[in-house]
């Protein structure tokens, strides 16, 4: 496929530098975008010398040939990678024009890169996890006196490797669940290396190689009847009322998170109906957006019209969680510190009412799968309510249901 896009070395007369020279650029055209870009070289000519030395087929002088075969060299690297790109994009250039040799092989380059392609999404949450991952990759080289991790290769993650980070972090006191959490980011990152910079061969992950722990099955939803007693408790203040609601409202609009319910506008509620798309599936590569239906009941209505903003406009946010003209970071922050105030609040009430004091917003997500569940219907149902791609993360949502389940009916088996 011919290149849509073109390169040549460009002396840029824009602005002439302090010793009277311009900067000599690498000019990337790309027809498709009608987009153009100016990379900088590390030399600077007169007009009289650019054409001396680049526009000359053959210059004169070791120093002039010298100076033409390192931009050629330039141009010619250029002209290499956008030949081999199947799409071009700039970003992708950039990536592969200026990127330190061996680089690509380092497992430190790939989660920067990651990282930073999430931050550029505002997908905060996600980067924070490869952040935490890394951190911990950090403390697990330095104290079995492995190779540090700037220096890392990818190649170097293999099965022995990955068992032994599992059995430090469970020696450190860490969960399952974050073992688990922290190695799929590096399983992610393994794939998207392959095959530019790993071979598949050595990917360590799968059937006979290393599997990331399981998550611990513990309950994380309430029952019917502890349902029943949280929702009649009498708030012993304003903070533990609002946390209450708030539980009850992400309980009720099928397992809504907080995250979802921060975003909600009021454009987004249509009659007695909610529908709304998750902020986690907004950024996915997949053009096809799965949008959520919520029949809103009198709770949630009365809810939303005790603490939603007072506004006629139909793009205002229902509640003032977070505020428009926040960038993505303060937004997060403020979505964080308003679920740490409901698990606060919440975990006060559960416990002064008989409530497990372990219980916190994912629960009133939990719950409702749990509870939608044992009211009949089907986990495809509730994989749809929830919004999940995919139904092995629902089936995960009802292990404990389906071990409670599986206990009561081995129970009964000597009840003859």
């Amino acid at each position: 496929m011919e290149s849509r896009t073109t390169i040549s070395i460009y002396l840029d007369t824009r602005r002439k530098k302090s010793g009277g020279k311009f900067p000599v650029k690498l000019r990337v055209y790309s027809s498709e975008t009608s987009t153009r870009k100016y990379y900088s070289t590390v030399f600077d000519m007169t007009k009289m010398e650019y054409k001396k030395i680049w526009l000359n087929p053959s210059p004169t002088g070791e120093v002039n040939k010298d100076i033409k075969t390192k931009l050629l060299k330039v141009q010619t690297k250029a002209d290499e990678i956008i030949r081999a790109m199947e799409y071009f994009t700039f970003h992708e250039f950039e990536k592969q024009m200026y990127r330190k040799k061996g680089e690509g092989d380092l497992v430190k380059y790939h989660y920067v890169e990651k990282i930073k392609k999430l931050m550029k999404r505002n997908q905060i949450s996600t980067a924070n996890s490869y952040e935490l991952a890394q951190k911990s990759f950090i403390a697990y080289v330095e104290a079995k006196n492995l190779t540090q991790y700037d220096k890392m290769l990818l190649k170097e993650v293999n099965v022995e490797w990955l068992e032994g980070y599992e059995l430090y972090m469970l020696d450190e006191g860490k969960s399952p669940t974050t073992v688990s959490i922290y190695v799929r980011t590096l399983r992610a990152i393994y794939k998207s290396a392959i095959p530019d910079f790993i071979d598949a061969s050595l990917y360590p992950f799968g059937l006979d190689k290393y599997q990331p722990p399981e998550a611990n099955n513990k309950k994380k939803s309430l029952e019917k009847s502890e349902l029943k007693v949280l929702f009649n408790s009498e708030p012993m203040s304003l903070e533990q009322q609002k946390a209450k609601d708030f539980w009850f409202l992400s309980y009720s609009c099928n397992g809504m998170n907080i995250k979802d319910i921060a975003n909600l506008r009021y454009k987004d509620i249509k009659g007695d109906y909610l529908v709304y798309e998750r902020a986690k599936t907004r950024t996915t590569k997949s053009k096809r957006k799965t949008e959520i239906t919520v029949y809103l009941n009198d709770f949630d209505m009365a809810t939303i019209d005790k603490y939603g903003i007072k506004s006629k406009d139909s793009k205002s946010l229902i509640f003032d969680i977070i505020v428009d003209t926040n960038n993505a970071l303060l937004n997060q922050r403020k979505i964080k510190n308003f679920t740490k105030f409901i698990n606060q609040h919440i975990k006060i009430l559960a416990k002064n009412n008989g409530i497990t004091p372990e219980i916190s917003s994912n629960w009133a997500r939990h719950s409702y799968a749990s509870q939608s569940v044992d009211s009949g219907a089907s986990v495809v149902d509730v994989m749809e309510s929830l919004g999940h791609s995919n139904i092995l993360t629902t089936q995960n949502y009802l292990k404990s249901l389906n071990n409670k389940k599986k206990r009561e009916r081995e129970k009964s088996l000597m009840d003859f």
